[in-house]
């Protein structure tokens, strides 16, 4: 319990008995209260941060490359393939494989993607012992030496195990054997993304994990050939196909181990029809010397997604001809003429064979299908394509002749071979979906026929529309009409000769180009929630990657990559011809990737909203001169495949694949001696002790990693990090003789914990989830007595039969073994005698025990079977190093004694085998070996003072403890790279952990904890916590080399959080680094990512699951940063649609919390933004000098422009004398201005209470209005106002008759008197209170919208209209009020007359109300603002006036109160009300001037009227002139603002008074984006020039005075300005004759003479 609980429990206990009597009734209320806020402050230090889950190891040979891991695979590296047994499907090393079956389904959470679990299905079996050391005996000397033997070759004097940058060999030369080596060159992804399989030269197939980056398979002499395909069958990563130059195909399974090699395809495609040509690789970058002879290239496969159909292009000779052999159907059209004339000379054709691939090895023939030309045209089929589903086939037909654009033949459904189709372009690519087609030219060819170049543009084809197109051409053979033949579009190119493909040509394609952009060499379809997006990389002033709307040709976003154009790229350009790949996109569509060997650049980018991710740029001893790229789904990996080797690029953390955070650094709470309150580091008092304030005696990883334990000095407290559920747990025991924490494990799922305490106790734990205290479950049992009690080490381990047990070492040298379900000790073993085992090490799995003696003798231990391994020594006592025992293998297969040389390699010891220490010159303080002995985790190395003699190894005492800053994971075999870990925040380090898989590392000092990932090793990008950890976010010059060095990577990655860097710096305020990040931005071309999810799509997006960085900005109160931000956007930050997602919901709050941000921000230059460029009739213009209309379309093209004008304007068509003028076609870059209500941007403008007027003069809101007005607001209210004018007439009506009815009615009978004036004021009446009602249900309508929108605050917003409480007032009236007077005006006292006075005051409201309706007019509009605003500026002087009024009132009564025997006298001042009205009278001039000589007392009275006429008709009525004169100039100066704000709240009233089906109608009318046409001339809005603005006297005179006095000052300025340069003219020539002279002088030798008479 807290202390402060506790005292003030102890204060309430004292009280005299009377008091506390009724104090402990609220005892329970009290305690509830001071408990919940002590769990709120108890769970805020009981929280972890979350860290990235990743599968990736500190023990996989990877390289930071560009801030990403890559592993870099050689061809060279192999496994022998068995397949008698099943293979290693995770591609692991066996040691690591036992290890991972040991995990089990908890490790299988770890692995990303949705199939992780099938990949790990093979890892449920564990290996045998046997199995394990042959592994580790081949591991060392075989498998490690090849995986380096090729691309990225390093040297052994490396620092760091780092490449010596050493020129790379592209050559690798003959291999020992002098046999000619094979390289991979095809390459492709499992569709899980786990796996990678690489095609060779010479057919060999190799499979590696691409998580770990190692083979799990090869396969050899399968094929014999150069490997054409690589394919995952299905969605299995288990079971390969692949394709050779020969036509063999082979079928492997990982799994199972069968190979069925196939000579099928060869076989059937084997016919006297067809011969082989020479069948070189087009797209081979190195084909074989020996390919003349094969039947099939490189470009000859096509294979569907899901790699269950084939397809074959067969090549013939360039003699072989089939048109003498085939012969016609009877056809006497000229097109078969024709035919006949082809056939004489014949034509060439070639085949493609279909195949599908059934069972484990069956492949079938479907179709065969013959393409066919002229030999003329010396075409070829290159290569083909399936749709996604199958269906469909493209083939590619290209020419060599440089003058001829190749054609691409598409079969729609390619099993019903008679529709086929001839598009234009050599290359074309399927939609995802299967119905759309996009081709394109990339080669700069211009036809014979003189036809434009077709490079710069691609061409989208509707499958469906071409099918259509099909079956009109069928009906009108049939007798249709000639209209629908025309429809078609299709010209028949073999007529009656059905088998000859392509059947027709098409020409109904939607072109889509980027003008800026150029030459178009690659395209794709992109992945969009807004319908199809086509992709396309061109070349024109640069390399460029633009996206388009596939269906309009509308550009929506360019991406640039940096590379301009030149000579060198010539041939990356030209392989773009022969199908080259070196531009990859994932699967789905969203991510594509682009690499330029000649410039080593290129750019990793989500195409699906133009951003880029990572900028490539590869070392020296990486350039690859060729490769292929290819992408996993979702661009979670990415593969560069060349001759030389193979690049995989770990791209998970650049998506947003993995979350968490790349490193954590975590205080621990304080546990106070009293074990009361968890305070964190710096809360503790004084006064106050801590419990755990000793430094950290044990760092354990779980096996899975998942879960850290920390322990420290005689401390009963066990701190337990859970990454995954981020809770902070801590252990103690129930009891406090228990003791204080010695020893420690976690069983093999993570979910229980042993613990050994100091007193020999060993205590169980199980863990959930929650945070918090938790106490043990059970207590196991007593360690048995020693001179020391306690364990050396403890673990889970299990017995032969498979049960569980716990197993602790004793200080004594013995081991225990404990069952956990009778809590008993079954067995003890004592392996060294006491007093001599120094330290015990358990395997991670618990298997091995290894247990170190004092001197240099180990034992290994067989904790399962219980008996003695091995008792071995080492060549000399290691116990004496001081990073004993984390320099021994837990194992004892070896033990690191030091490091040497300037590349700090480790120098290892192996028992009994001899070591030599003479080279040893560091050593660290503190190190961890890994599990398998690979790896080492060390901190800084110290040098060494002593001697290094073997035998003076004990004797090694380190110079320099200064605190560490870093730490590296070091290969202690072969030759794989190390990495660096930055410990920013530790000082002194205590301990050291590395998780089993490697995939975590930690540290720690006192309740410092820092824990890295893989993807926090130096030189990775880095995340905005380890930027903050660094200190290198308020350090400006540092974190602009974090800006050079990763790019767009700093940029736009998110983490865990899904937040990016600039996202971070937001929420936490940081100004200065914002604008770091968007200068950067600006400066570099690159686009930002404002929003905190990559899915932009509107579910997401208005769910408020996604936050934009305005949003943040405004939610932040942070006006400075969102002024930068609308700034950024402006100028190009981010890409149109972005900008229009973040206004969509960040403006409105931005006006409301920053009106002068949001003012600025909708009057910016890019507001709106120019789209195109039209020429419409001058005539246009007249009106209000441009014209508004609405589209879905935000960026449309300029034919969808000048569709758009067509539509609106199709009666205004150009005459002889009609004038047209260029115009600018402009878009608002800001979604749903036009939308109704709160859909909009009008009615948040109106509600708002702090948005200057204005915003209503803004170009946006004008637009916005103008819209409104015409496209249906001046209907509605011209609807309105016929009835509201009905309903006036009705009422005046009735009010003249009741003003010519002088007759008093006394009785009901009386007032529906059959007499005329009776019935026709009931008559009139009635209507009166149909429309009456008719109007006020509007106005209960309109009440009902506003609170139903808003709430009470709608409601207010209605009570400060002045129109609605005059309409409801009057409506209520006309309705109920004056009909029921009417007709009880005999009940009522003083009825008829009551009546009267409703009925004129109602009249005046209704009047009144018709200036609401004349105020949205433009002729009017400005009078009623005026009025209104008039009389509000003179409300206070009306005050004012009326009380002087009322004075004098009073004066003149009590001064004329004696001359009331005049008649006159009393007339006017006999009364008050009297002289209230005479002297308002007297003020217009109503006076008679001989009343007031009546008086006795003359002097005063006269007195008193003339001060009385000075002050109001000479002082206030002139100032009320005054006051009125400068109301009305203020009106017209800002006239059209109150005007444009009047015409708003109009249509406001309009919409909010409309039915629920009537907003509908008028939502579904109105499209998502502004767009605005106006005069190029004059592109601001309005008819200024046509229309002269009004300016008040006053101003007009300062705005003369000040250009005035701003003349003059530029007058003076200039002429001193002119005198100041004639003065610096004059000093200089007095200045060089001066020095010239001097120069002769000293030249003479003659010394400085006298200096001229000018100087």
């Amino acid at each position: 319990m807290p202390w402060n609980i506790r005292e003030d429990l102890w204060n309430m206990a004292h009280l005299p008995v009377g008091l506390a009597h009724g104090t402990w009734q609220k005892l329970e209320k009290y305690m509830n209260r001071r408990k919940s806020q002590f769990d709120e402050m108890s769970l805020e230090n009981l929280r972890c941060p979350r860290i990235i889950n990743t599968t990736l190891s500190f023990f996989d040979d990877y390289r930071i490359v560009n801030g990403v891991p890559v592993f870099v695979l050689s061809p060279s590296q192999e496994s022998v393939l068995n397949p008698d047994r099943h293979m290693d499907m995770a591609g692991h090393s066996l040691a690591s494989h036992a290890l991972e079956s040991s995990l089990g389904s908890s490790f299988s959470r770890s692995l990303d993607g949705p199939h992780d679990s099938t990949a790990r299905d093979a890892l449920k079996r564990s290996p045998s012992s046997n199995e394990c050391a042959a592994l580790d005996r081949s591991l060392d000397s075989n498998e490690r030496a090849a995986q380096h033997s090729s691309l990225g070759s390093r040297d052994s004097a490396a620092v760091d195990g780092l490449p010596d940058g050493s020129e790379h060999q592209q050559d690798p030369g003959p291999s020992p054997a002098g046999s000619p080596t094979y390289l991979p060159i095809m390459c492709s992804f499992s569709p899980d993304g786990l796996r990678f399989l690489t095609g060779s030269e010479d057919g060999k197939l190799q499979v590696w994990d691409a998580v770990h980056g190692k083979v799990v398979g090869v396969l050899k002499d399968a094929l014999q050939k150069q490997v054409l395909l690589t394919q995952f069958f299905g969605r299995s990563n288990s079971d390969v196909i692949a394709v050779d130059m020969s036509g063999s195909m082979v079928r492997w399974n990982l799994t199972t181990g069968q190979v069925n090699v196939t000579e099928a395809l060869r076989d059937i495609s084997q016919t006297d029809e067809v011969t082989c040509a020479s069948g070189v690789g087009l797209c081979s970058p190195a084909p074989p010397a020996n390919s003349n002879s094969e039947k099939f290239d490189s470009s000859s496969v096509g294979r569907c997604k899901q790699a269950t159909l084939l397809a074959l292009n067969l090549r013939t000779r360039s003699d072989f001809r089939i048109g003498r052999k085939m012969g016609l159907k009877s056809n006497k059209s000229s097109s078969a003429r024709r035919l006949h004339a082809m056939k004489a000379q014949g034509l060439h054709a070639a085949y493609i064979d279909v195949f599908a691939l059934e069972g484990a090895q069956g492949v079938k023939r479907e179709a065969r299908l013959t393409v066919a030309w002229l030999p003329s045209t010396p075409y070829s089929v290159r290569c083909s394509r399936f749709s996604a589903d199958g269906a469909g086939l493209l083939a590619v037909c290209s020419c060599s002749d440089e003058n001829v654009n190749g054609r691409l033949v598409l079969w729609p459904e390619w099993r019903s071979p008679c529709v086929s189709f001839s598009l234009t372009g050599s290359m074309g690519s399927w939609s995802q979906d299967s119905s759309l087609v996009v081709t394109w030219e990339p080669a700069m060819k211009v036809s014979r026929r003189g036809k434009a170049d077709v490079s710069g543009a691609c061409f989208v084809w509707d499958v469906h529309g071409l099918k259509s197109q099909m079956q009109l051409r069928k009906r009108s053979s049939l007798g249709r009409p000639e209209t629908e033949m025309a429809k078609a579009q299709l010209k028949e190119l073999f007529p009656g000769q059905p088998e000859l493909h392509p059947r027709y040509l098409a020409n109904s394609s939607i072109v889509v180009r980027d003008r800026d952009a150029g030459r178009v060499l690659w395209a794709h379809f992109v992945h969009s929630s807004k319908g199809h997006r086509v992709a396309m990389c061109a070349m024109g002033r640069d390399i460029s990657v633009s996206v388009c709307e596939a269906e309009t040709g509308v550009l929506v976003h360019t991406m640039g990559t940096g590379i301009g154009r030149s000579p060198a790229l010539a041939r990356w350009v030209d392989a773009f011809s022969t199908g080259s790949n070196c531009i990859g996109m994932s699967s789905e569509g969203s991510w594509l990737a682009l690499y330029v060997p000649e410039a080593n650049k290129g750019c990793l980018f989500n195409v699906a909203h133009g951003l880029a991710f990572l900028d490539i740029c590869l070392p020296d001893d990486l350039v690859l001169p060729y490769c292929y790229l290819r992408l996993s789904e979702e661009g979670k990996r990415m593969a560069m495949c060349a001759v030389e080797g193979s690049l995989l690029w770990d791209t998970r953390v650049l998506v947003g694949a993995s979350k968490g955070r790349h490193m954590i650094h975590h205080s621990l709470p304080e546990v106070l001696t009293d074990e009361s309150l968890l305070k964190s580091l710096g809360s503790v008092g004084d006064g106050e002790s801590r419990a755990d304030s000793g430094p950290i005696t044990e760092l354990v990883f779980s096996l899975d990693g998942n879960r850290l334990g920390v322990t420290r000095h005689e401390s009963a407290v066990m701190h337990v990090m859970d990454f995954e559920s981020e809770v902070l747990q801590l252990l103690r025991a129930e009891k406090s003789s228990a003791g204080r924490f010695e020893k420690f494990s976690f069983s093999r799922d993570g979910n229980r914990v042993v613990a050994a305490m100091n007193v020999g106790v060993v205590l169980l734990w199980e863990l959930d989830r929650e945070p918090g205290e938790h106490y043990e479950k059970a207590q196991l049992g007593i360690l048995g007595s020693s001179p020391m009690p306690g364990a050396l080490a403890i673990a889970f381990s299990f017995n032969e039969e498979g049960r569980e047990t716990v197993v602790a070492c004793e200080k004594g040298g013995t081991l225990a073994w404990i069952d956990e379900e009778s809590c008993t000790a079954v067995d003890r073993i004592e392996v060294m005698a006491s007093g001599e085992c120094a330290a015990c090490q358990f395997t991670a799995d618990g298997r091995t025990a290894t247990l170190l003696s004092q001197g240099n003798s180990i034992v290994v231990f067989d904790v399962v079977s219980r008996t003695e391994r091995a008792r071995t020594s080492f060549p000399f006592p290691l116990a004496d190093l001081l990073p004993f025992p984390g320099s021994i293998a837990s194992d004892g297969r070896l033990g690191v004694v030091g490091f040497e040389g300037a590349a700090s390699m480790p120098v290892v010891a192996r028992p009994g085998a001899d070591v030599d220490t003479s080279t040893i010159d560091a050593m660290p303080e503190h190190m961890v070996v890994s599990e398998d002995g690979g790896w080492v985790l060390r901190d800084e190395l110290v040098p060494l003072s002593g001697g290094v003699a073997a035998d003076a190894v004990s004797q090694f005492s380190l110079v320099d403890e200064d605190a560490a800053e870093s730490l590296t994971m070091a290969p202690l075999q072969g030759q794989a790279y190390s990495k660096v870990l930055d410990s920013y925040k530790i000082q002194g380090l205590e301990r050291l952990a590395v998780s089993a898989s490697g995939n975590r590392a930690a540290c720690g000092e006192g309740n410092q904890i820092m824990v890295w990932t893989p993807f926090a090793t130096r030189g990775a990008v880095p995340d905005y916590y380890t930027l903050c950890l660094s200190g290198q976010l308020d350090d400006a010059k540092a974190f602009e080399g974090v800006l050079q060095q990763h790019g767009a990577a700093v940029l736009n990655v998110i983490d865990g959080e899904g937040m990016s860097i600039l996202l971070h710096a937001i929420e936490d305020e940081k100004v200065a680094v914002v604008k770091i990040l968007l200068d950067h931005s600006l400066e570099m071309g690159t686009k930002m990512l404002f929003f905190s999810s990559l899915e932009l799509a509107e579910g997401l997006y208005h769910s408020g699951q996604c936050r934009s960085a305005l949003q943040l900005a405004v939610d932040r109160r942070s006006p400075e940063i969102a002024q930068m931000l609308i700034q950024a956007m402006y100028s190009g930050v981010v890409t149109p649609p972005v900008m229009a997602e973040t206004f969509r919901k960040g403006l409105v709050p931005l006006g409301t919390v920053y009106p002068t941000v949001f003012l600025s921000a909708i009057t910016a230059e890019g507001m709106p933004t120019t789209v195109g460029n039209l020429t419409v009739p001058e005539s246009v213009f007249e009106d209000t000098g441009y014209v508004v209309t609405t589209t879905d379309q935000f960026m449309p093209g300029n034919q969808m422009i000048n569709r758009m004008w067509n539509e609106m304007y199709s009666d205004v068509g150009p005459s002889a004398d009609e004038v047209e003028v260029p115009a600018l076609a402009r878009v608002f870059p800001v979604p749903n201005v036009c939308g109704v209500g709160m859909k909009g941007l009008l009615r948040p403008l109106l509600l708002a209470k702090n948005i200057p007027d204005a915003a209503f003069s803004s170009q946006l809101v004008h637009c916005i209005i103008t819209y409104k007005w015409q496209a249906y607001a001046l209907k509605m209210l011209l609807n309105d106002l016929v009835i509201y004018s009905v309903y006036v007439a009705f009422f005046t009506a009735y009010s003249l008759v009741l003003g010519h009815d002088r007759d008093t009615p006394e009785k009901l009978s009386d007032i529906i008197s059959t007499d005329a004036i009776g019935l026709v004021q009931a008559g009139l009446l009635l209507p009166c209170a149909i429309l009456g009602g008719w109007n006020l249900s509007w106005e209960i309508n309109q009440i009902r919208t506003n609170i139903g929108d808003h709430g009470m605050s709608g409601l207010t917003y209605w009570l400060n209209s002045k129109w609605n409480i005059l309409d409801f007032a009057s409506s209520f009236a006309t309705t109920f009020v004056i009909p029921i007077v009417h007709f009880k005006a005999t009940e009522i006292r003083a009825g008829p007359e009551i009546e009267s006075v409703l009925v004129s005051v109602t009249a005046i409201v209704l009047y009144w109300k018709l200036l609401y309706y004349l105020q949205s007019f433009r002729q009017t509009g400005p009078l009623v603002v005026s009025i209104f605003e008039i009389i509000r500026d003179i409300l206070f002087f009306l005050i004012l006036f009326l009380a002087i009024q009322f004075g004098f009132g009073v004066a003149f009564f009590v001064t004329f109160r004696h001359n009331l025997d005049d008649e006159d006298v009393v007339e006017a001042f006999g009364t008050f009300d009297r002289s209230l009205l005479t002297t308002f009278g007297m003020m217009l001039g109503d006076f008679s001037i001989d009343l007031f000589y009546k008086p006795r007392a003359i002097v005063f009275p006269q007195l008193l009227f003339v001060t009385y006429m000075m002050t109001m008709m000479v002082l206030l009525l002139n100032l009320l002139i005054s006051l009125m004169g400068d109301s009305f100039d203020r009106v017209k100066d800002n006239e059209e603002t109150f005007f444009l704000k009047a015409r708003a709240s109009v249509i406001d009233d309009l919409e909010s008074t409309a039915t629920a089906e009537q907003k509908a109608a008028l939502q579904a009318s109105t499209s998502e984006f502004l767009h605005v046409v106006v005069p190029r001339n004059a592109p601001t809005l309005g008819k200024e020039g046509r229309q002269r603005k009004w300016m008040g006297k006053v101003t007009e005179l300062e705005g003369r005075f000040k250009d005035a006095v701003g003349r003059s000052r530029e007058t003076v300025m200039g002429h001193l300005a002119e005198e100041l340069a004639g003065l610096k003219r004059d000093l200089k020539r007095r200045t060089d004759a001066l020095a010239a002279r001097i120069d002769r002088a000293m030249g003479d030798g003659s010394g400085p003479s006298q200096p001229p008479s000018d100087v």
